[in-house]
C-alpha cells in the first residue's frame, strides 16, 4: 500500500481458522492496517489491529481468532531501501544479501487478538542494491513430506542461497516450486501458502 509521503506499507498476515469467521477477521485486519498506516509506524499499525481484534471479540461470540502478521514500512534510502519491521507471532522475514547469504531480520512478537498488554519491537533494516527480502506464511516451512519431515526454515534459506538471482518473481516461483515438491505424494494436508519478495535492483 503506498503512503502519502512516498513510503510504502507492506503487510503479510495469517488468520487462525477457516470459513466465514476467519474471512471477517481477515477483512478487519486489512481495513484496520490500512486506516492506521498513513500516520503509523509498523508497531503502531500492529497495535491498532490488535485493539480492533480484541474489540471485535468482546462484541461477537465465537472461537478465538488470532492473527500472526509482519508489517513493514519501506522508504528510499541512501543506497537502496530502508525499512522498519515489526512482527506479531509471524515467521521472521529472510534477507538474501547480494552475495547470496541469508539471514533472519526483525524481532519476534506475540500474535494479535490474544492480549491487550502487548508491544512490538521495531527493527530498522537496510536493503542494499541486489538484495531481496522474503516474507512468507508458515505454510512454507511447515509443509511436510510423506515421512512427516517439514520443509523448515533451513530448507527455505537453502533455496534462497542457491538462487543465481534475487529477482522477486524468480524467488517466489522457486520457493513455491520447492514447497510443492516437498508435498508431492504426501499424506499430510498442506496449509495455506503465501510468499512475498521485495527485491532491490542491483
Amino acid at each position: 500500500m503506498p503512503l502519502p509521503d512516498g513510503r510504502w506499507m507492506v503487510l503479510i498476515a495469517d488468520v487462525c481458522g477457516t470459513g466465514a469467521e476467519a474471512a471477517a477477521v481477515t477483512a478487519l485486519t486489512r481495513h484496520t492496517a490500512r486506516a492506521a498506516a498513513a500516520a503509523g509506524s509498523p508497531a503502531e499499525i500492529l497495535r491498532a489491529v490488535n485493539a480492533a481484534l480484541l474489540q471485535q471479540q468482546e462484541t461477537e461470540a465465537g472461537p478465538l481468532r488470532f492473527v500472526t502478521a509482519c508489517c513493514l514500512v519501506v522508504e528510499p534510502g541512501r543506497h537502496g531501501l530502508q525499512l522498519r519491521a515489526a512482527v506479531a507471532g509471524h515467521p521472521l522475514p529472510l534477507l538474501r544479501s547480494p552475495d547470496g547469504s541469508v539471514a533472519e531480520v526483525g524481532v519476534p512478537g506475540r500474535a494479535l487478538g490474544i492480549a491487550a498488554d502487548v508491544d512490538f519491537a521495531e527493527a530498522v533494516v537496510d536493503l542494499p542494491p541486489g538484495s531481496t527480502l522474503v516474507l512468507y506464511t508458515d505454510g512454507v516451512t511447515e509443509a511436510r513430506d510423506d515421512a512427516g519431515i517439514q520443509f523448515g526454515e533451513d530448507g527455505l534459506a537453502e533455496v534462497l542461497a542457491g538462487l543465481r538471482s534475487g529477482d522477486a518473481e524468480t524467488v517466489v516461483a522457486t520457493v513455491t516450486t520447492a514447497v510443492e515438491a516437498q508435498l508431492t505424494g504426501s499424506r499430510h494436508e498442506a496449509d495455506d501458502l503465501a510468499v512475498l519478495a521485495l527485491a532491490v535492483p542491483a
